[in-house]
């Protein structure tokens, strides 16, 4: 009786937590005038798959699409997207495969699929050219998107974007290879050390907030595991070999017609922000900006500040 009532308080903890989440971004995405869409493609590759999205149009001349991360949701930008209302319409989807979208075992979540869909998702929503922006998978499918469209894609925005390889440390590929995946998580422990690796500030838990996010993770580890693995099927896990192909996207970036400003996190222990130091080397022509004491998700930790720095681009 005594266990049965401990799920009982445990789900009704859960519960009220999803609910505090979903009600402060619902209130942010009213504040901000975010209006909510649901798109389906018309290519057999959409097949079941509708792409929600939010839309904030205030008749501006600019236009910026921010393609969220590798477990993520289209509303954690809102609040960096409160600092940019007076220069652009925003339009944020949920990347398939996470938020609201439905999980399909049927599809094939590759980084060719995420650019594929995302760039027909673009094209069909927005009628000129826009400034394109991700964070980590985000910032990946944002870069395969520019370099595939760069009559479309005024300028790329990678925020601690994946998929480009480091001559010095890659420690998310690497733990990844010795079959220890940070997104795999088990229980509270494996949840802290994820939040210890993704943020720089040590994050103090929220009552029932916490929890619910920690329990969605844990339930989730199989799909994000499954997701993760649709990149690395039938491929030989060899870093420094795969370098060399276009596993990783360096080799496409040297050859972009599309302008490139990356932001990183100084911080981030996923994708070390040394990386850009070398697409520099790769591509002169591309422009960085580095946010201190930041880790791997800037737009949670650091909201304001890389705000600012998407609009000190010249």
């Amino acid at each position: 009786m005594e266990i049965e009532t401990t799920k009982i308080f445990d789900k009704a903890k859960e519960w009220i937590g999803r609910s505090m989440i979903e009600r402060f971004y619902q209130k942010l995405a009213r504040k901000l005038g975010a209006t909510f869409h649901l798109y389906r493609g018309n290519d057999w590759w959409f097949d079941g798959l509708t792409i929600p999205y939010l839309k904030i149009d205030r008749g501006l001349p600019k236009t910026l699409i921010h393609l969220h991360g590798f477990t993520d949701r289209k509303e954690s930008f809102l609040p960096t997207a409160e600092h940019l209302l007076e220069s652009f319409n925003i339009i944020l989807p949920d990347m398939p495969g996470f938020g609201k979208t439905y999980k399909c075992p049927s599809l094939f979540y590759s980084l060719d699929n995420y650019a594929h869909w995302l760039k027909e998702f673009i094209t069909n929503t927005v009628y000129s050219p826009v400034w394109l922006s991700g964070n980590s998978l985000g910032g990946a499918t944002a870069s395969r998107i520019a370099f595939d469209r760069p009559d479309f894609i005024e300028l790329c925005i990678p925020i601690n974007p994946a998929f480009y390889y480091n001559p010095g440390p890659n420690p998310l590929y690497e733990e990844y290879v010795r079959d220890d995946f940070l997104f795999v998580m088990n229980d509270k422990k494996d949840y802290e050390r994820y939040l210890e690796r993704v943020f720089h500030k040590e994050i103090k838990p929220i009552p029932f907030m916490t929890n619910a996010a920690m329990t969605e993770s844990i339930r989730n580890r199989f799909w994000y595991q499954y997701v993760a693995r649709q990149n690395t099927k039938d491929i030989e896990m060899d870093l420094e070999k795969l370098s060399k192909t276009d596993f990783f996207l360096n080799r496409r970036l040297k050859d972009t017609r599309t302008p490139f400003h990356f932001i990183w996190g100084e911080n981030d222990s996923l994708f070390p922000w040394e990386t850009v130091k070398h697409l520099k080397d790769i591509q002169p022509n591309i422009d960085y900006s580095i946010i201190k004491q930041c880790g791997h998700a800037p737009h949670l930790e650091k909201s304001k500040q890389l705000a600012e720095k998407i609009l000190d681009i010249k």
